[in-house]
């Protein structure tokens, strides 16, 4: 079989990409062909990625770019034309959502291959905020529409200039992908909510396996991911004040980088634990194992949809359990008091008593971290693999059964 991916950027940076990567060179192992078309811009001062075949042209215009969901760039159809024309798929399957574009959509369309999409996050496909999370923090269960404007998350403006045009650009993707692929039944249940049809769960794979090494046992957390608001930080902060005054020695490295890391290190000082705290920027992905390796508990405080927590089976790999928030896919990868600890999201208190029972019972954190270290091994590329052929297959059989009926 002949797989065209589509992917989020050119280089191996961020979850979609790596993703991506892993997923390329496990169908080339398995015998199938794969070519990889990415969206530019290339990063300044290199070339695509070497798992990159294809590099589509970017706006010309910045404002372009803003909009370019909901406006057609004749270049990028043709040249996506072009690259299918060129590999002859048996059948496409974009990564891509955050940047999808309408000539992207119908480039794909057009060409009469059968095609599949992934849902790597919530995405404005099912809230415009791309989190389901209100401003209060609480979870949001109703339907995109109306109800983003009457609860706050979006005003009316914006709404009707960007969101609403995008109702368009989504009735394009439901004539277009015949299945919607997602990480976990979390996503599922919100992109089934949001009318897309044929929606399967394929959990995600750790991408990056590491040797099992016995936790520390030094009381060291850390953090890994954007430094955001909804990533659930400023409530990791205000827990780690907690922790500090059950457990003095403790400490919390922030793995990551993001648009309210200035905020965040405001709220720390205020706090009086920066001392505690450590910032170590964003880490390249093949370097996370020495981080993972080095602490006892890997934190994931998140507030919005959480796709699936891939670093959880990253950290799990190396025999590190997680405490993290009843959130997303969360609860999927996580299995309470078996593998790691769950507790309620935006709730500071709570998280803190987690962590502290870990972190005061070396038996439990050490239970936890075998446990964790074995359930990662169900977790594999060939079987995320095998599971998306059989939905190639049943997406491609129709137009092969077609083809015979006409013949």
């Amino acid at each position: 079989m002949k797989v065209l991916l589509l992917r989020e950027s050119t280089h191996d940076f961020g979850g979609q990409s790596l993703y991506t990567t892993q997923l390329r060179q496990t169908l080339l192992d398995m015998g199938h062909g794969v070519a990889t078309v990415a969206k530019g811009p290339l990063r300044k001062g290199g070339g695509a990625s070497a798992h990159v075949d294809h590099v589509l042209p970017e706006p010309r215009a910045r404002w372009l770019a803003s909009i370019g969901r909901i406006t057609f760039d004749p270049r990028v159809y043709r040249a996506l034309r072009r690259i299918i024309s060129e590999e002859q798929p048996d059948i496409i399957h974009n990564n891509d959502y955050h940047r999808e574009s309408l000539a992207t959509i119908l480039a794909v369309k057009h060409s009469r291959v059968p095609a599949v999409w992934t849902s790597h996050v919530v995405g404005d496909a099912a809230c415009p905020r791309n989190t389901k999370v209100l401003p209060s923090g609480t979870l949001c269960a109703e339907s995109p529409g109306i109800n983003c404007v009457l609860h706050g998350c979006v005003h009316g403006s914006r709404y009707f200039l960007r969101y609403l045009p995008r109702t368009f650009v989504r009735s394009c993707m439901l004539r277009t992908y015949r299945a919607t692929i997602c990480p976990s039944q979390a996503i599922a249940d919100h992109m089934a909510n949001a009318g897309y049809p044929n929606v399967h769960v394929v959990p995600n794979f750790v991408t990056l396996r590491l040797q099992e090494t016995s936790p520390p046992v030094e009381k060291r957390l850390l953090y890994v991911g954007r430094l955001e608001w909804v990533k659930g930080v400023f409530c990791l902060a205000d827990a780690m004040k907690l922790v500090l005054e059950r457990f003095p020695d403790a400490t919390l490295t922030f793995a990551g980088a993001g648009r309210e890391e200035s905020r965040l290190k405001e709220r720390i000082a205020d706090l009086g634990i920066a001392g505690s705290i450590t910032f170590a920027g964003w880490v390249d992905h093949e370097k996370l194992g020495a981080y993972y390796r080095d602490c006892d508990i890997l934190v994931v405080p998140s507030l919005w949809v959480e796709a699936f927590g891939l670093n959880i089976l990253e950290a799990a790999s190396a025999g590190r359990l997680t405490v993290g928030t009843r959130r997303g896919g969360i609860p999927e990868v996580i299995v309470d008091g078996e593998t790691g600890l769950l507790c309620p999201a935006n709730d500071a208190g709570a998280l803190a008593d987690a962590i502290c029972s870990v972190l005061g019972d070396t038996d439990l954190e050490l239970r936890l971290s075998k446990n964790a270290r074995r359930h990662s091994d169900a977790f594999s590329a060939e079987e995320h693999v095998h599971q998306l052929l059989d939905i190639y297959r049943a997406v491609i059989q129709p137009r092969s059964e077609r083809s015979r009926t006409d013949g």
